[in-house]
């Protein structure tokens, strides 16, 4: 059986890809985050009224260290929702059209824009993780590139054929589908 995408790489398909990979893969570090911020949040908040309370003399080192924790954490924040749109206008990919054709064997991406143009081939084996958004397949080739699938471009076949043949091909410790 074969299968047919094409996906145009827009602004929305770039955004979607970078925030579901921060879901699937920093999720663990966010958590971690929050968990340092709060824990240093609340030592400053305690160690200010163990201060004004026994008359003790304050040492600001905590404040700042506070203060450090909450940026970064901010930082963090600040990145995966405002900066991922602005590094997404600047992908070199922006506008290019991407025709998959995937058969029993391997998949077959041919790349068309202003400054890319090229045809790659791809056995179902070197994908290390399959997932998916709302609208979006993403087949990883690696921790941190992915082939965005446009599950609304498919011109022969269907997204859930897509995904079925993928479950049937790869390990299913590879495969997270929704």
């Amino acid at each position: 059986m074969t299968l047919k995408s094409t996906t145009t790489i827009t602004e929305e398909a770039l955004v979607d890809f970078n925030r579901s990979h921060a879901r699937t893969h920093k999720l663990g570090l966010f958590v971690v985050y929050a968990i340092v911020t709060f824990i240093s949040v609340a030592t400053s908040v305690y160690y200010a009224i163990f201060c004004a309370t026994y008359d003790v003399d304050v040492n600001y080192a905590i404040f700042v260290w506070t203060a450090v924790v909450v940026l970064f954490c901010g930082f963090y924040l600040f990145y995966w929702t405002v900066l991922v749109k602005k590094l997404a206008k600047k992908s070199k990919l922006l506008g290019a059209r991407v025709e998959y054709e995937f058969d029993e064997e391997k998949l077959t991406e041919d790349t068309f824009s202003d400054t890319v143009s090229e045809h790659v081939e791809l056995k179902y084996g070197f994908l290390v993780k399959v997932t998916e958004s709302e609208r979006y397949i993403y087949l990883y080739i690696n921790a941190f590139s992915a082939h965005v699938v446009d599950k609304q471009g498919f011109t022969l076949g269907t997204p859930d054929a897509l995904k079925q043949m993928l479950r049937e091909k790869l390990d299913p410790k590879k495969v997270k589908f929704k």
